[in-house]
């Protein structure tokens, strides 16, 4: 048996962000450039606390000796002035532990921008608690402001330009004195160089100038000596600084002369004083530069250059520097004194480097390489070089003197035996860029992430939350060379990585070379366990060519040539390393867009130049356009370190048309404008494969400057652009079916966004992310819609992230919840949306399949793309508890066989979960049989206007299993048997729709269970043109239930063997056609509410109960029963309904405005009770029922009991015989019925005249579609016969007719107007005012003024004493949002206006919440005559009366729909008693007795109980 299962792979919850957030752990991500021991109080070194300071992934703290880490700086709040910049873009320049308390610490930020603006994020922050809680300085207290100028690696790895004084303050005996160097404020005296002091823990400061004649010179170290207490020795960019008296003055060095030669002083990264028989030694640490040399030692005036004796008896590595970065005393000794460049050996001195030794040949091997976690490329002989920053010993005790911690760019390790040993203690700390995502097309589980200046990330994912982290792609590192003199033997920088969709282990990696300022492609293939790379240089533009980036691009299956699938087609986009060009520019005519194929059988390849000139050559416009627009850069901002490759995404794919050597693959192109250049930049698009190119859009607005942005086409055929500085751009027509994208609509949220992500996810939300800046923001937040940008979150859903460089949702149905964040500085984070359930992951089906007998799945299968799959006869098709078969969008299922196919549960399952249709899908299910699931077929998500049979339902077998469906049109269900004859559980519906049109139920049996409850055999809300026809419905409670639908319901059997509730059910339904149905053994044959059923031969039968109703109208119901053939009318559309109770009960109930209409109609009625009984709420109305038979010859005043009069003149028993009438006629599915006339003589006739005469023609025009002529006649009986029986009914046809000519806004205010007045002139007539007054707001609706009409109906509930008019008027009210709803009028997320009016609770958040509400209302008011709002929370209330004896009520208020239990407990809390077990709940407010009879006197506690809420009170029963 075939079985497709998933693995599961992990994932480290980070601890930064909410419970939606966690990071991918990715080891040695990143540059840690200093790591601090702070004071140990605790003789526990596992509770030893550590800092980490990195490059832009700001600062870590570890409380348990570097085993967990946690990002502290995140806590810093953004400056307003930060221009968008985030804290990870700015390098930690500065960082100090004070030496007596390990949680207060000092942290300077630093970079190189220029820009004075953001001099307030170039700040000094401190914080007392450990980096929970940062403060600034006192404003004003640094006058000059402080610039930290970082964006160079020889700073970023160097010392200190922040430090405790080591010497205590006299005043307050605390070590609370702090030195930190820094740059004056760019636009404040940009030259001067300063120092500045604090005596109160950095609270304030004072300035002391150190330079003022070098432009750019910046502090790096500082350094003091706890024996000399006015001694400051600094480092800077230029020079080397000594000061004697507390940095009042200051000697000045450049160079210094020694007898092997003349050495540079500036890039004094790390400066170590010690007490040397009484005077200062400095051992100083310089960065490369011109004749700079690595370490040098002064003492009383002379100078010495100690690395000929440093580099004496040690084996140097390949392309050896002198970047020296560690420099330390060991064990507390200044006699032992330890040295090291970056990412070199360290070695170490007992004679003040006048001799350098160590182990291992002289040389400590730091990183020694045994775990295979470094990249091949950072390997030499036996050790690892990894940019090591500098070394720290944990010197608490001497007994953890042998504990050594190290920094660099391979992150952090520790060592317990004095670096003989390292092992990695970087869990927590997540701070790689991370410049693209990449999923694998079709399994997407394995991922690749470019990140920093390495190469790959990889791993094998499918959901798992666990610990799991990205690895090195390690294989890149072994390349042949393509030009010696430049290129390295590994990767060093990737940009993008592009995944073959075809053959998905070939992937092509771009980027550049920043080092060597160098275009790069790798051809990188998996084969089996091995991983090959390939530099694809041969012929490339780019090979020989300085300053040159590969920016983006796409790659997909090669249309040309390609019998064999073998060929990808790849476009690239090249641009400048150093700076935005156009290709118009000299110098710069190769930049651009170049495309080729990749034959992976052969290994070739070629590159070519794309035109953008059409076609033919004609589009000049094009080409000039595109040689003005500039080519993306490498970085994005300038002057920042946060992102290497630009974040910028140029190149989308688009749809495809046409197949094979046909196919088009259309592809999107935006590039940025010059300022001032108008034909330039904007969008351009090929459908030439990405051979030639054309401008089809400016995307902004006219005369706008069109700035950096990001593209998005989404699967729902949406293309978005996120332009910096412009916002977010749109267009729902991006060129399908070989058109041309249409205008670009702009979102008027955001005014800068730099990154968009869009999908239509499994659920059907269509999500979209932006990286963008609403109105008000200052700084690029994220934000999310999950209605297609219609709605967007009000904050950002992620906070504190470092600045973003690429958004990808997980394309795999099962996590397509998670959006996956590249960041620049944190690495990868993953935000889980709580917007959709989990499920179990699927097998996903692209192509068209064929499924045969014994398949089993254990997961959902998802079948998309268009794809076709058909289940072959025979078959056996099993499913894992709660697994679906899903179609979506665009793809179809065929079981089609004359041979049965069952689909059921796995033999270990309970359920499973049924076949799911999503969008267009469609469908083809005959002759199979469906075992072992609630809902069997669930169509969802489609559209409302789709051909009919799009989805047929045939001849099938429904054990157990029903049909919903939802939002779709273009269903058929015919002929299937639904048996829950051995049903044991609760089965609400066999067919089930909602919201869907063009629907056919027909020749179906629907089985039940008498035992089942609530059961509903065929349930239809908010349908139109939905028939039911020719079906058998056995034993439901409900045969056919109908709510705010028309439906045509014909010829369907609704039995029950013994007693049950309702035959048909309606409710607010206008004008549904019953005809031809057969109702037995219901208490009530029909039912309606607030509905009007045209009825014709209906025959309801009730012979088992001793009670109940045959037809019951109520609330505004209006049943015509009356034979429309008036004047020789075509045909017969209702009348000879048989209603009959001959037992006991009612043959038609009237209540509440609610009548039948059975003139000449020879309906035959009859009840044992009552012929007719109830209450119309019209007084002065003669019901005219004259020509019926009510089976009593003649019948009598007494079988009728109503508040009005009624005409109940009876024909004769015999009903005449219309067998021979020549003329038939056809009513739906070409069903013949006789047409036959009744006796006019007692019928309207033009010599009659009058109100009847009036009505029959004003409705024989409207049958006939002359609606002017029918509103006249209408208005005629309102206007002439104000109190006669069809005034009010007139009353509703004139909107009828209306609304049928389509009439304008200002002949609605008319009508309006009319009927305002007839309700001020007729307010004696209660009934009638209140008809012209509802029906005066509906013209309000008519002209889309739906807040004004909400208010007038809220006036109704507010201030009226009328139940029913109430009633009413809250109905209309959450009518009315819907109709806005439907009209798009101020949509919300949930699809609801905006517009919440003054009573908020009547205000439905869905279709679904506005049925319930409705239901609600209804339930409600047939038990209490006056409305209460339904309840906005949750509420217990205290029993009444308490205390009792012993009968009690307990009331409870439900806001939402809820399961609810409800239980009595005693005093030892043992349960007494359930009141209500886990039963749904809609909203509103409940009432339930308890009799405690059977209980001693004492003290009791009821407690409720939903999802949401938990509630307990006490009650006394007293006996």
């Amino acid at each position: 048996m075939k079985k497709l299962i998933f693995m599961f792979l992990l994932i480290l919850p980070l601890n930064l962000f909410s419970q939606n957030t966690r990071s991918l752990n990715f080891e040695c991500g990143g540059y840690v450039t200093g790591l601090y021991v702070g004071k140990n109080t605790t003789n526990n070194l596992n509770q030893q606390i550590l800092y980490a300071k990195t490059d832009i992934g700001g600062v870590y703290r570890s409380s348990n000796n570097g085993t967990n880490w946690i990002n502290i700086s995140s806590n810093i709040p953004l400056s307003p002035d930060s221009k968008g910049l985030m804290k990870t873009e700015l390098i930690t320049q500065g960082f100090s532990v004070n030496p007596d308390n390990p949680n207060e610490i000092i942290l300077c930020w630093g970079d190189n921008n220029t820009d004075g603006s953001i001099y307030e994020y170039r700040q000094i922050w401190r914080s007392s608690n450990g980096g929970q809680n940062w403060i600034l300085p006192t404003p004003g207290s640094i006058s000059e402001g402080v610039n930290f100028w970082g964006d160079n690696f020889d700073i970023k790895t160097g010392g200190e330009c922040i430090i405790y004084n080591p010497i205590k303050n006299i005043t307050t005996d605390k070590f609370d004195r702090i030195i930190m160097g820094g740059k004056a404020k760019p636009d404040q005296n940009g030259n001067v160089t300063y120092l500045f002091f604090s005596e109160n823990s950095g609270a304030t400061w004072t300035t002391k100038t150190l330079t003022n004649s070098i432009k750019g010179e910046t502090v790096i170290s500082i350094a003091m000596h706890k024996d000399f207490p006015d001694e400051i020795w600094v480092g800077t960019t230029h020079a080397l600084y000594r000061s004697t008296n507390y940095g009042n003055s200051w000697t000045r060095w450049t160079q210094f002369t020694d007898g092997s030669g003349t050495y540079n002083l500036n890039y004094s990264r790390r400066i170590l004083l010690r007490n040397k028989n009484g005077s200062v030694m400095a051992f100083i640490a310089h960065s490369n530069g011109i004749n700079n040399h690595g370490i040098t030692r002064f003492h009383n005036g002379n100078w010495k250059n100690l690395m000929s004796d440093f580099n004496s008896g040690i084996t140097t590595p390949p392309g050896s520097n002198n970047n020296f970065s560690t420099l330390m005393f060991i064990d507390g000794d200044e006699n032992k004194l330890l040295a090291g460049r970056l990412g070199r050996p360290i070695r170490m001195t007992t004679n003040d480097g006048d001799n350098w030794s160590g182990p291992n040949g002289g040389q400590f091997l730091f990183y020694q390489f045994n775990d295979n976690t470094y990249p091949n490329h950072q390997i030499f002989e036996n050790f690892a070089f990894t940019g090591l920053s500098h070394i720290v010993q944990n010197l608490n005790k001497p007994e953890w003197f042998n504990n050594w911690y190290v920094s660099g760019g391979a992150g952090a390790r520790k060592s317990t035996n004095a670096g003989a040993n390292w092992s990695y203690m970087t869990s927590g700390m997540n701070m790689p860029v991370v410049y693209d995502i990449s999923f694998e097309p079709g399994i997407y589980s394995y991922i690749q992430t470019p990140i920093s200046d390495w190469t790959n990330g990889v791993l094998g994912y499918n959901g798992s939350k666990t610990n799991q982290k990205l690895s090195y792609d390690r294989h890149g590192t072994q390349l042949d060379l393509c030009l010696t003199e430049i290129d390295d033997t590994y990767i060093p920088n990737v940009s993008r990585a592009l995944v073959s969709p075809y053959a998905t282990s070939y992937s092509y990696n771009i980027g550049g070379d920043v080092y060597y300022n160098r275009a790069k492609m790798y051809r990188r293939k998996i084969d089996g366990g091995n991983v090959d790379y390939q530099q694809m240089c041969v012929n490339a533009p780019w090979l020989n060519r300085e300053d040159r980036v590969l920016t983006d691009g796409l790659v997909y299956l090669s249309p040309f040539d390609n019998a064999s699938n073998n060929k990808d087609r790849f476009i690239v986009l090249l641009g400048k390393s150093s700076d935005k060009a156009a290709i118009g520019t000299t110098g710069n005519e190769d930049l651009g867009i170049y495309w080729g194929d990749y034959n992976r059988a052969t290994n070739d390849y070629s590159f070519s130049y794309a035109d953008f000139d059409g076609p033919n050559g004609e589009d000049q416009s094009s080409q000039e356009a595109y040689e003005n627009s500039l080519m993306p850069t490498l970085g994005n901002y300038t002057g920042t370190v946060g992102q290497l490759f630009s974040y910028q995404v140029n190149l989308a794919h688009g749809p495809k048309f046409g197949s094979g050597s046909n196919a088009v693959f259309r592809k999107y192109l935006y590039l940025e404008s010059q300022q001032g250049v108008e034909n330039s930049g904007g969008l351009f698009v090929s459908d030439a494969n990405g051979v030639n190119w054309q401008r089809k859009s400016n995307v902004v607005e006219s005369g706008t400057y069109k700035d950096e942005g990001c593209m998005k086409y989404t699967n729902y055929n949406k293309l978005f652009i996120a332009i910096k500085n412009r916002g977010l751009y749109y267009t729902n027509d991006p060129g399908l079916n070989g058109n041309w994208p249409s205008q670009f609509t702009k979102d008027p949220t955001f005014k800068s966004a730099l990154q968009v992500e869009a999908a239509q996810v499994l659920g059907g939300n269509k999500l979209v992310y932006v990286y963008g800046k609403k109105q008000n923001d200052d700084v690029h937040k994220l934000y999310m819609s999950t209605n297609d940008g219609q709605t967007w979150t009000s904050d950002p859903i992620i906070k504190n992230i470092s600045a973003i460089s690429s958004l990808k949702i997980n394309p795999n149905p099962c996590q397509n919840k998670e959006l996956w964040i590249g960041t620049s500085g944190m690495g990868v984070i993953i935000y889980t949306a709580s917007y959709q359930v989990n499920l179990a992951c699927a097998t996903i089906v692209h192509e068209s399949i064929e499924i045969g007998n014994n398949t089993e799945f254990s997961n959902d299968v998802i079948v998309q793309n268009n794809a076709e799959m058909k289940i072959l006869g025979n078959s056996v098709i099993k499913f894992s508890d709660g697994a679906k078969l899903i179609i979506e969008e665009g793809a179809k299922l065929i079981v089609d066989n004359q041979s049965n196919v069952t689909f059921t549960k796995s033999d270990d399952a309970s359920s499973w979960g049924g076949i799911e249709f999503r969008g267009t899908a469609k469908g083809i299910i005959k002759n199979a049989v469906f075992e072992n699931c609630q809902t069997a077929i669930n169509i969802v998500s489609g559209i409302s206007e789709m051909p009919a049979d799009t989805i047929i339902i045939e001849n099938n077998t429904f054990k157990n299993g029903n049909i919903q469906i939802s939002d779709r049109a273009g269903v058929k269900i015919v002929n299937n048997t639904f048996d829950y004859s051995t049903g044991n559980g609760q089965i609400l519906s066999g067919v089930g729709s909602t919201a869907s049109n063009n629907i056919l139920i027909k020749d179906n049996i629907i089985n039940y269970n008498e035992n089942l409850t609530q059961t509903v055999g065929i349930n239809i809300i908010y349908g139109n043109n939905v028939v039911i026809y020719n079906n058998q419905i056995n034993n439901c409670h409900t045969g056919i239930s109908a709510s705010n639908s028309s439906p045509h319901i014909y010829f369907n059997q609704i039995n029950f063997t013994s007693e049950g509730s309702t035959g048909i059910s309606l409710d607010n339904s206008l004008s549904p056609v019953l005809k031809g149905n057969s109702i037995t053994n219901y208490y009530t044959g029909i039912n309606n509410y607030l509905s009007s059923p045209v009825m014709y031969k209906n025959n309801i039968q009730n012979e088992l109960y001793s009670a109940g109703t045959g037809l019951s109208l109520i609330y505004n119901s209006i049943a015509k029963m009356e034979a429309d053939n008036y004047e020789n009318a075509p045909e017969w559309t209702a009348g000879l309904n048989e209603i009959l109770l001959p037992n006991a009960g009612i043959g038609i109930f009237v209540d509440n405005y609610s009548y039948p209409v059975m003139k000449c109609s020879f309906n035959k009625v009859f009840g044992e009770e009552y012929i007719m009984k109830g209450k119309t709420n019209f007084p002065n109305m003669t019901i005219d029922a004259i020509n019926n038979n009510w089976l009593r010859n003649p019948a009598s005043g007494n079988d009728f009991d109503l508040d009005c009069g009624i005409d109940y003149e009876t024909y004769s028993e015999n009903i005449p015989d219309f067998n021979n009438s020549p003329n038939l006629f056809s009513i739906g599915f070409n069903i013949q019925d006789r047409l036959f006339k009744s006796d006019e003589s007692s019928c309207p006739t033009e010599n009659s005249g009058g109100e009847n005469y009036l009505f029959y023609t004003a409705n024989k025009f409207e049958r006939e579609g002359n609606y002017s002529a029918a509103k006249q006649k209408y208005e005629q009986i309102v206007n002439e016969y104000r109190s006669g029986k069809y005034s009010k009914t007139s009353l509703k046809k004139i909107l009828v007719c209306a609304d049928k000519l389509n009439l304008s806004s200002a002949d609605y205010s008319n009508l309006r107007n009319y009927y305002q007045t007839l309700r001020n002139n007729n307010l004696t007539d209660t009934s009638f005012a209140n008809i012209s007054e509802e029906l005066s707001i509906k013209c309000l609706i008519r002209k889309s003024e739906f807040e004004n009409a909400i208010n007038e109906y809220e006036n109704i509930v507010t201030s009226s004493s009328d139940s029913a008019k109430i009633l009413n008027s809250q109905l209309n009210i959450i009518e009315t949002y819907l109709i806005m709803s439907n009209q798009g009028d101020n949509l919300n997320s949930n699809g609801m206006t905006s517009y919440t009016g003054r009573i908020p609770a009547l205000k439905p958040n869905s279709l679904k919440d506005a049925i319930n509400k409705m239901n609600s209302i209804l339930g409600r008011n047939k038990e209490q005559d006056n409305f209460t709002a339904l309840p906005t929370e949750y509420e217990l209330s205290q029993n009444y009366p308490n205390p009792f004896n012993p009968v009690t009520k307990i009331n409870f208020n439900i806001p939402k729909d809820s399961y609810v239990k409800l239980k009595i407990y005693d005093m030892l809390g043992r349960e007494i008693a359930i009141l209500v077990n886990n039963e749904f709940k809609q909203p509103g407010r409940y009432t339930v007795e308890f009799n405690g009879s059977t209980m001693s006197s004492g003290i009791y506690f009821y407690r409720l109980e939903t999802k949401d809420f938990i509630q307990t009170r006490k009650m006394v029963l007293v006996k």
